[in-house]
């Protein structure tokens, strides 16, 4: 069964980092926050995935967090990233619109993003 979200955050962590370096930031948050490993990050290790350029791809990214919120029934959600987690926050905006509404970048690095 899927849970009810209030206003759901996805928060996406920079590269070397976990879901849990974004913790602090959301201690009296009154909005359901959803911290995720990245591929081969923290918790989310070479056994979830492959090693693979593929894998760590910003597609193939973008492809698991959204497979990753479609099953657990999150249709629509805001996206806070610091880094890495930013620029795939962007990807994830220009990939499903309808579902992103706002993002807030940290520190993303735009060099070759249209």
């Amino acid at each position: 069964s899927h849970k009810n979200f209030k206003k759901p955050v996805v928060a996406l962590h920079g590269l070397f980092g976990t879901g849990r370096d974004l913790e602090p930031l959301f201690v009296n948050s009154s909005r359901d926050v959803l911290l995720f490993d990245l591929a081969c990050h923290g918790r989310s290790g070479p056994q979830d995935f492959g090693i693979s350029e593929d894998v760590l791809s910003f597609d193939a990214q973008i492809d698991s967090l959204l497979n990753t919120l479609d099953r657990a029934g999150v249709e629509r959600f805001d996206v806070l990233g610091y880094s890495l987690g930013a620029r795939l926050g962007m990807g994830l905006k220009k990939r499903a619109p309808s579902r992103v509404g706002k993002v807030i970048a940290i520190s993303a690095n735009l060099d070759g993003y249209d």
